[in-house]
């Protein structure tokens, strides 16, 4: 798992048991997931326990294509408005080399 993924997918945990978040997921596939947050386990539990896949029901992780997809599908559907909240790793500090990727896109 990349650093910026592993970092979305502890970015999740806050979500994971908050009405409307919750539900979301549980509507995605991770019923289970959002079952098990709820029981309020310990903080370093639950990143353990969420799968990078979850990570894609929020997130897009990949090729600067594959985001542009991405975004381009959430525009097909008729999302106006996108934000793009890029994960912060070694090679990409500030994130700006994402977004800089996804201009436009």
């Amino acid at each position: 798992m990349g650093e910026g993924t592993e970092q979305l997918r502890r970015g999740l945990v806050g979500y994971l048991a908050a009405p409307g978040y919750a539900e979301m997921f549980a509507r995605a596939g991770f019923a289970e997931l959002v079952a098990y947050a709820r029981t309020r386990p310990h903080p370093r539990e639950l990143p353990a326990a969420i799968p990078p896949s979850a990570v894609s029901v929020v997130g897009v992780v990949g090729s600067v294509a594959h985001g542009r997809e991405r975004i381009a599908a959430y525009r097909g559907v008729g999302v106006d408005e996108v934000v793009l909240v890029p994960a912060a790793t070694a090679g990409d500090p500030a994130g700006s080399a994402t977004l800089r990727a996804l201009a436009g896109g």
